[in-house]
């Protein structure tokens, strides 16, 4: 939607977008721009009334959004007016303008327009080609012929097709007869053929993974390996280190052995405090762990 000017033939594809936008928030627009498009000089401020000039204000707003690099000094040019018919003119006159070498240079390029490629549909190559005459005939005021855009359709039509159009043609063939049997031809031999129709019957629709064309299902049962955080300092099932101690004092009672302590798979805070190894079996004689503040003879607290 931006305009640089860098590529003065983006001017009239990017104008026609432009255009209708602030056109369709206010009707407006249409004839004022028009108007701007046909004079040769572009119209005084002091000679706006009251409607035209609140126009002119918010189409200079607007543009200031939309316009970059060689077009930005434009822009400044009428930052303290802020005359956006002012500034429309310039752009229009500046890469779209009317003079005699444009008009002849868009003529060569009708007069050796290239033959339709096959990367795109035939009614694309031919809005281009007509959106290139339309050009010609603003710059040059004048009326391109039908003969030669008849002529110009069939020669840069494919062989098979300029065969079948060099023998359908009469004297009362018209372009827009010829036109109309170019699109019927691709209609037909393109997109309804047997080949397409027979591929998309084939084709079964994947819901494999790595298919975005349709739903992927819910992996209930999937289970995630790797290394977490946590590997190697707590590998107990259950309650950590600390907890399992407290929990255990609470529930045996005191005097009773500590069998059995740590013969998981604790590896991890009890390893290296005190002596122990974090596999102890609880051999009798031998310092059991007890929790904080627990006496470790009678099990206690609070001495």
């Amino acid at each position: 939607m931006f305009f640089s000017g860098d590529d003065p033939m983006m001017f009239l594809q990017w104008k026609q977008q432009f255009t209708s936008w602030p056109c369709f928030g206010d009707s407006r627009y249409v004839e004022a721009l028009d108007n701007l498009e046909k004079k040769q000089e572009a119209p005084a401020a002091a000679e706006y009334n009251a409607n035209e000039r609140d126009l002119s204000q918010k189409l200079f707003a607007v543009l200031t959004s939309y316009l970059r690099g060689r077009c930005a000094h434009l822009v400044r040019a009428e930052t303290k007016s802020k005359d956006g018919f002012k500034l429309w003119h310039t752009l229009v006159h500046e890469f779209m303008p009317n003079t005699r070498q444009r008009a002849l240079a868009l003529a060569q390029a009708l007069s050796a327009y290239p033959v339709f490629g096959k990367d795109k549909s035939a009614l694309e190559s031919i809005l281009a080609f007509e959106q290139l005459v339309m050009q010609y005939e603003e710059a040059s005021g004048s009326t391109y012929p039908l003969e030669l855009m008849s002529a110009t359709l069939i020669r840069c039509c494919q062989p098979k097709l300029r065969e079948q159009l060099q023998l359908g043609i009469n004297d009362e063939s018209t372009y827009q007869e010829i036109r109309d049997k170019v699109l019927s031809f691709e209609r037909v031999s393109k997109i309804w053929s047997t080949e397409q129709v027979l591929k998309h019957v084939q084709d079964n629709p994947s819901y494999c993974g790595g298919s975005t064309d349709g739903p992927t299902p819910m992996e209930v049962d999937r289970i995630e390996k790797g290394k977490g955080k946590n590997k190697g300092k707590n590998k107990s099932k259950g309650f950590s280190g600390g907890e399992w101690v407290n929990s255990w004092a609470f529930s045996r009672g005191r005097g009773r052995q500590n069998k059995g302590i740590g013969k998981g798979k604790s590896k991890g805070r009890s390893k290296g405090k005190k002596g122990g190894k974090g596999n102890t079996k609880g051999k009798k004689g031998g310092r059991s762990k007890v929790a904080y503040g627990q006496c470790s003879n009678c099990y206690e607290y609070g001495h």
